[in-house]
Order: structure tokens, then sequence, then C-alpha cells
């Protein structure tokens, strides 16, 4: 069977660079006189002119008299592999030259065949297992190309190979200023969930597909690349790929095209039984001499990329240096944040809660602010969602309850009153699902002797309805400990009302917007009027948070008879010694002392008695009464 497929091979091109005619001659008539084939031979005399044969025909195989090479050691052989490195080597060689075969099979040669033993069928074996060798071996190294620069599940180019394509485009762009690119960032949206939902071989067929549908794109575009290589697609990983367009005219050339790639891409997909719909976003990125590694380039796409994702997803966003700037300050507000409890830079501030019949400071919000060394006093807007990204809510917000709760106490201890000043500190969705989250709670009240019953944690509407389930049974087990529970936010979209009686809840807090449109006509008030009458039959309090526009407000409020209200008109957020002054004024204004322990004792068991029978409570105060406060233009948060 071997010998049937070496009879059918075409013979192969041999090229003999040997300077001995008379030795030439013998290996010619050497491989004239095997019956099986007679290859074809090709004798050069000089370097020389073997580079010229390599140069003009088709080789397969060099056979090279080392005595040729005696006198001018190995370059000859260096020579031929630097410019005919995929062809393969055979030496010839004599006794006296076997120290240099040695180091000829070092330097590559395929085999090495002494002269005295030579003869025609020996020399064309060797002649076709190197050939056949090489072949493998080759094929070997290109596998192994493949495996360097392309992805292996969709066959685009990797991130090795776009690099290297990008490298070379700025190169150009660099030379010749006429020249212009633009490199798109893709990312899938709901890729994770459809991997997980459907399972990962349904990810994989959908990538693939991608590949496809981007590639046709690319092929189908009148955007016409004017560049020597052409636009190119890659994936970077996961379900994140990019296209160089090459040679393009502006960034308007860039922009039809994500136009195309995404109308292509947004298009069903089925797969094992599913209709499939995945959009991309994509961040745009043009060329420019400030860019001078392609790291550069893909990070910007990635930027605005990002930027697509924030605005809504399945849309396309050309990258500036703003994104850039904003960056950098996310990372530079990111180191920082990391050190910022350590360093002690964070302080609570307070907003008071009124309530609305009487004008009487029923309690606050504690609200974390940053004194960042350079940045100053940095609000809970800007670092907050930051440290639920990162994973510093947690260690974050067990300070602040601690911290609080150490308040609490001090405000307790101070101004005795009844019903006793109550503190709203604000739980993360992050720090709802820490396992540790009762634990922690119970510490920081028995570390600093706060009354649970003055403490009320408040949870963000969106939270509650992440697995319902789970939510309820943490809520219950905060609510043994005595602590009251707040829903912030309510009327944002996110809750459903059929479910609200299943949470142990004892007040809402009305999001700010319905506040703010209250006097624009009457759908709002009607809203609020809804939301106060369903907390009150379900008895619970109702806050309205935001309060800003004067004594209009407060009367619609009072009208709808909303309990409790906080916002600049009563208040500014305080300072804890700001709020220490805020109360003792209230106090020294109606001229009233701090009620007797009988008092306090008497009217807290009336309190105590009101909760237990579920009804709603309204205990006024003169100690604590105040009057609602003109804002003064310099307060600010």
């Amino acid at each position: 069977m071997e010998a049937t497929s070496r009879m059918q091979a075409p013979p192969p091109h041999i090229l003999l660079l040997c300077d001995d005619a008379g030795e030439a001659r013998r290996i010619r008539e050497m491989l004239e006189e095997e019956p099986s084939e007679v290859p074809r031979l090709t004798h050069a005399k000089t370097l020389p002119a073997a580079m010229e044969v390599l140069e003009r025909e088709k080789v397969e195989l060099l056979l090279l008299d080392l005595a040729f090479t005696v006198g001018e050691g190995l370059d000859p052989l260096s020579m031929v592999k630097k410019s005919a490195p995929m062809i393969p080597i055979v030496a010839l060689c004599t006794q006296e030259n076997e120290p240099l075969a040695r180091r000829a099979v070092q330097a590559g040669v395929q085999d090495c065949l002494a002269k005295a033993n030579l003869d025609g069928r020996s020399l064309l074996r060797a002649a076709r297992f190197a050939i056949e060798r090489s072949r493998l071996q080759n094929q070997a190294e290109e596998n192994l190309r493949r495996l360097a620069y392309e992805d292996q599940l969709t066959h685009l180019p990797n991130r090795v190979s776009f690099t290297d394509r990008l490298r070379r485009a700025i190169r150009e762009a660099r030379r010749n200023p006429e020249f212009k690119f633009a490199v798109l960032f893709l990312d899938f949206d709901r890729f994770k969930i459809i991997n997980d939902s459907m399972g990962h071989e349904v990810g994989d067929q959908l990538l693939v597909r991608i590949a496809e549908r981007l590639r046709g794109s690319l092929r189908a575009t009148d955007i016409v690349s004017h560049g020597q290589d052409g636009h190119l697609a890659a994936r970077l990983g996961g379900d994140e790929f990019v296209v160089l367009l090459d040679g393009i005219r502006d960034v308007r050339d860039a922009l039809l095209v994500a136009e195309r790639i995404q109308k292509e891409l947004s298009a069903p997909h089925f797969i094992a039984g599913h209709e499939i719909i995945s959009t991309a976003s994509i961040g745009i990125v043009a060329s420019d001499k400030r860019y001078v590694r392609p790291e550069q380039l893909i990070r910007d796409a990635d930027i605005a990329m990002y930027q697509a994702k924030a605005a809504g997803r399945a849309r396309h966003v050309v990258f500036d240096e703003k994104m850039h700037q904003d960056v950098l300050n996310r990372l530079r507000l990111e180191e920082g944040l990391r050190h910022a409890n350590e360093k002690r830079q964070f302080t609570l501030h307070y907003q008071p809660i009124i309530e609305l019949q009487s004008g009487c400071l029923v309690g606050f919000e504690a609200l974390i602010r940053w004194r960042h060394p350079d940045l100053g006093l940095v609000s809970p807007g800007e670092f907050i969602p930051l440290a639920e990204e990162i994973g510093l809510i947690v260690p974050i917000g067990r300070w602040v309850l601690r911290e609080a709760c150490s308040q609490l106490k001090s405000w307790h201890d101070r101004f005795p009153s009844t019903p006793p000043l109550t503190v709203n500190v604000n739980l993360s969705g992050r720090e709802l699902a820490d396992a540790n989250l009762i634990a922690t709670i119970r510490q920081a009240l028995d570390e600093t002797g706060a009354d649970p019953r003055s403490l009320r944690l408040e949870i963000p509407e969106k939270t509650m309805m992440d697995d319902m389930k789970r939510q309820v049974t943490v809520l219950h087990e905060i609510r043994k400990l005595g602590v009251r529970l707040c829903l912030d936010d309510f009327g944002s979209g996110h809750s459903s009302i059929s479910c609200l009686h299943r949470f142990p809840i004892d007040m809402l807090k009305i999001d700010q917007m319905f506040i703010d449109n209250m006097g624009a006509g009457i759908d709002y008030a009607a809203v609020i009027h809804a939301i106060i009458t369903l907390a009150h039959n379900l008895n619970m309090s109702v806050v309205a948070t935001g309060v800003e526009s004067g004594d209009v407000q407060v009367a619609q409020l009072q009208a709808l008879q909303c309990d409790y209200a906080q916002g600049f008109f009563f208040s500014e957020t305080l300072a804890a010694d700001a709020a220490d002054a805020f109360i003792a004024g209230a106090l020294q204004r109606e001229g009233a002392g701090p009620a007797s322990p009988a008092a306090e004792e008497d009217e807290d068991s009336q309190r105590r008695a009101a909760e237990d029978r579920g009804e709603k409570r309204r205990v006024q105060s003169s100690a604590r009464r105040l009057e609602p406060r003109t804002p003064n233009p310099l307060d600010s948060c």
C-alpha cells in the first residue's frame, strides 16, 4: 500500500547544491537507475545559482553536499534556510565530515546521508521521508499559528490577530495623514441571561451565528475600504467582538456600518427550537494621531460601548474625550473609596423628619457624606453606586449603621422626650442580601445601647421585589429585633401593590417625583392620595420626601392626610453638631424642658400598646414643636 502511494505521488523536484561535477553526475545516475520513479533534479554549482533556482521554481527538497561548505562554514546552509525556510534539507557527507554533519543537523537539516553507503533507493527514500516530515511539521506549525491567531469557536481572528492588524493601521495613519480608520466595539445585550437560561451550547451556537452575520455585514456594506487590508471583524472573548474599518473617509462611514450591523444582528436567531433576539451595543472610536498603541483604541471603544449600554442598549455611541475623563474620575474615586473608611473620611449628616399636622420634629434620616482630601465633600449620589458595584457598600453600610445608632443613643441621653427621636438608616440591596445582616444590626444596637424601636431601616422599593420570598424572611427577622422598617422611593414603579401587604413594613416614603409634580395637575395629587389611603389601610404611616417649594406643598400634603415630611423647606441636611443645635433650638423656642421620667414611662407604655394594636399613633410633644422655616438660598447638600 505504501509503495502504491509513493508511485502515485508526483516525482519530487530536488535541488542539488554541489560544486563537484563528478559527484553531481554520480548522484544523478543513482536516481535515474531507480525504476520506481525518477525525480526532477536541478544542479547548482554555486550558492547564488541555488538561490536563483529557489526564487524561480518550486523546489521540494534541497540536497546539500557538505563538502561544499567546508571552506565557508555553515553560511550557505544559513542563507538557504533564511531564503526558503519551508524547504527541507538533506545533507551528504563523508566520514571526515562527521563533526560538520552533527552541526548541520543541529542547524535544522532533516537528515544526513553518508556518501560511501549511498544508492538511488536510499537517497530517494530519504528524500521522501524528509519531504513528508517537513509537510507534517509545516502543518503542525500552521495549526499552532491558527490557534494563536484564530478564535476556535467562531473562526474569526482573535485578540492577538486583531491587535496586529490594528497596529499596522496605526502606523499607516501616522505615516499618511489622509488615511483614516475606525474601531467598533460590540457587546451583546442580555447574552448572559440567554447563556445561563438556555445553556452554554445554545450560547455558543448564538456566538457562531453572530460571527456569520458580522462577516456578512462587512461584505455587504457599501462603505468601501480604501486600505490595503480591508475591513476586519474579530472576537475578543465571551460576547465581545470588534471591527476594524480600514481606510474609511470619516466617522460618518463608521456610523453607517454600525447601523447596518445592528440591523443585521437584531433579526431573530432560531436555535434548538428557540427564537432568540440579541441586540448589540456598539462603541465607536475614530483614528486620531494621539493613539499610538492598539490597546488605547480598544479601551476607548469599550468606554463608548458602555455609554451605549447606559443610554438604553441596542444603540451606538461615538467616543469623545469627556468619556475618557469620566472614566479617569471614576478610577480616582474608586481608588480613594477603597481607603476612605480606614482613613476616617466618612461622616454622617442628618435631615429632619417633621410631623405635618403638628409641626413636631420626630426624627432624622442619616445620610452619609465623604470628605475627600482633594474633592471636598462628596455626596452619596456620586459614590454609593460605585461602592455597590465594587463590593464596598457592605462595610460602609456597617459603619453607617453603628455611627447612626451611636448618635441616636446620644440624642436620647441629651434630649429625653416622649416619644423619643428616631433615626432612619438606608440599606442597599447588597446589604439586604448579606448573610451577616441580622448579626450586624444586633451588634450595632448592643455596642451603642440604642433603642431598637427608634431605629428605622429604609429599603429601596426596587430591592423588595428581588427574590421576594427571601426578602420577606429577612425583614421579619429584622422586625424581631424591634427595629422598624421603611419602604423608600415608593411609587417609582418597581413593586407590585398587590404584594405590599406581605412585607412587614411600618412606613412608606413617597418618591420625590410625585411631590415635585404635585402642583402640576390633579393626577399627581390623586396618586399621592391613593398611596396614603393604601398605607393607612395597611397600618403604615407615610413620609413625603423632597418638600422644597413652601407652604403650598405642605398645605396640600396636610389636606391629603400625609403623616410626615422632610426636605429643604424644613431644613437642609445637618452635620451632627448642627443637628444638636437644631433640637436644642426647638426646645428653647418653646421654653419647654425635657419630659419627666414618669411621663416618659407613661407615654412610652401608651405608645407600645398602640403599636401592638396596630393603630396609627399621633403623639404631639410641645418640647419638639417647630414651625416650617423659609429655606435659606445658601443652604445646600
